[in-house]
């Protein structure tokens, strides 16, 4: 992968992250999935079923459901597969609430795996993981029942873990099939190829597209396939006749044995590996989940060499996100910093002014905790905004005490006193519209505004944290480092020449 491309993957997935943390409006969409194996007509009227049930929950206010997705739509989706699309009341409060009692009323529907979200989220959780799920617990190795068996274990370890919703395993199924070893010197007798006996005795029992329906705009495969009972019994089977090379007539017994057996629905494989996927949903706090989760499978699933668990999804996205803002935050800081060794005549001043910072960052901290969110992408992107901020007033105040200095002859008491007085509303104002202009963001009901509310929380306490040291610590940290500096004379008013 090139540099260019690495790049483009990276900026890929954060834009996915922050999509993924917008509000879609008033659109549901529960996602289930039938055993494999279930047929188009089934999904349907268990889907009708389903419809009933949505439809039930109060704000709600219609359903539709798509089975399936065409092999040429770019998300492929077996038959088995449905999307319900739930429109939902505008004026409804708690949309997260409607959420949770579909989940409780679909949790009763036998044989469905069921994955309740929005529309943008389960398609930014494809482009992050591949899978739609906040997390994805991916286990790798060779042998697929030691990979089934350890899907059982992970199931079992975080099954009881409070916040962890929509939990559901990836199938690794057996099905049904047959299992045809040719005999090649006698298939070379009747000049026949092992690969045209497995695709003459293929279309036999799944049929070939010989022609083409067409009703009004619509139009359908005609299908040729042998009839239902000659497909379930292989005493039949074997008697099917095969055209050879030169239009002879040979039964399947003559050049190859069929006998039943089992195979694995699917063997999905990542970086070359075969994978297993366990995937769910949180409510709550993601990291306290995450945490808990990695406790219980790090307790309670004993790895056999060969074998590795990777975790997935927006958690792990999230974790990458932060890291690289954490290092562009940290960089913009020293930047910062820089600067301000660079405007101020006295280093320690340009400390001082550096004290905000930190003096923001504990009360967005603060704020964010008591607001029941964690430490996530917006909230980090919150953090580096409030640094640039709280570095300004600490300028706003630090440079008035150096004019005071250099154009009066006053004592630092009363350069102290006067300085705060004199910047007291330009900071008091620079906090208050900024703390006012994301109040709107955090009062009344946080669903569907989770993202911008993380960045307000922060962006509140911070400005607030801000204000306040600001204008009780920094003055009394000014009288501290003056008295152990060197006294600075004022400077001379300019000379006036006399006039002649």
């Amino acid at each position: 992968m090139t540099e260019a491309a690495s790049v483009r993957r990276r900026v890929a997935r954060i834009v996915a992250l922050a999509l993924a943390a917008l509000p879609c409006g008033a659109i549901a969409q529960p996602a289930t999935t039938m055993m494999p194996g279930s047929s188009l007509g089934e999904n349907m009227r268990l889907g009708t079923q389903i419809e009933r049930i949505v439809s039930a929950v109060p704000g709600v206010i219609s359903v539709s459901q798509r089975a399936g997705r065409s092999r040429l739509d770019e998300d492929v989706q077996p038959v088995n597969f449905a999307e319900f699309d739930v429109t939902l009341d505008p004026e409804l409060r708690d949309a997260a609430g409607a959420m949770a009692q579909m989940r409780e009323a679909l949790s009763v529907v036998p044989g469905v795996a069921v994955n309740v979200s929005q529309f943008i989220t389960h398609r930014m959780q494809e482009i992050l993981s591949g899978v739609r799920a906040q997390v994805v617990v991916k286990v790798f190795g060779a042998d697929l029942a030691t990979l089934e068996h350890l899907q059982a274990d992970i199931l079992a370890a975080v099954s009881d873990i409070d916040g962890i919703v929509d939990l559901q395993a990836e199938p690794l199924l057996m099905i049904p099939g047959y299992d045809i070893r040719v005999d090649r010197a006698a298939a070379a007798l009747y000049g026949l190829a092992p690969g045209e006996i497995v695709r003459q005795v293929g279309q036999a029992l799944n049929g070939v597209p010989v022609s083409k329906v067409v009703e009004g705009d619509r139009s359908f495969d005609l299908v040729v396939r042998s009839d239902a009972a000659t497909r379930a019994n292989i005493e039949s089977i074997v008697t099917m006749p095969l055209r050879s090379a030169s239009r002879a007539t040979v039964p399947v017994s003559a050049v190859a044995s069929i006998a039943p057996t089992e195979d694995r629905y699917q063997i999905s494989h990542e970086d070359g590996q075969r994978r297993a996927v366990v995937q769910w949903n949180t409510t709550g706090d993601l990291g306290r989940v995450m945490a808990a989760a990695q406790e219980a499978i790090a307790a309670q699933v004993a790895l056999p060499p060969g074998y590795r668990i990777a975790f997935d999804g927006d958690w792990v996205g999230q974790q990458r996100a932060s890291a690289n803002l954490m290092w562009s935050g940290s960089l913009s800081i020293l930047l910062i910093l820089l600067l301000l060794g660079l405007a101020f005549h006295t280093p320690a001043f340009a400390a001082l002014v550096a004290l905000n910072v930190p003096f923001a960052l504990l009360g967005g901290a603060l704020m964010l905790h008591l607001g029941g969110s964690s430490l996530n992408v917006a909230s980090t992107v919150g953090l580096i905004a409030l640094a640039g901020v709280a570095a300004r007033n600490g300028i706003l105040l630090l440079s008035r005490y150096e004019t005071l200095e250099r154009e009066t002859d006053l004592a630092p008491r009363e350069i102290a006193v006067k300085g705060a007085q004199e910047r007291l509303l330009p900071i008091m104002m620079t906090a208050l519209t900024t703390a006012l202009a994301v109040i709107p963001l955090l009062i009344g009901d946080p669903v569907g505004k989770e993202y911008q509310r993380a960045v307000a929380l922060v962006l509140f306490g911070g400005m607030m944290s801000s204000l306040i040291l600001n204008l009780l610590l920094v003055p009394p940290l000014y009288l501290a480092v003056r008295h152990r500096l060197p006294a600075r004379a004022p400077e001379p008013s300019p000379a006036i020449a006399p006039a002649e």
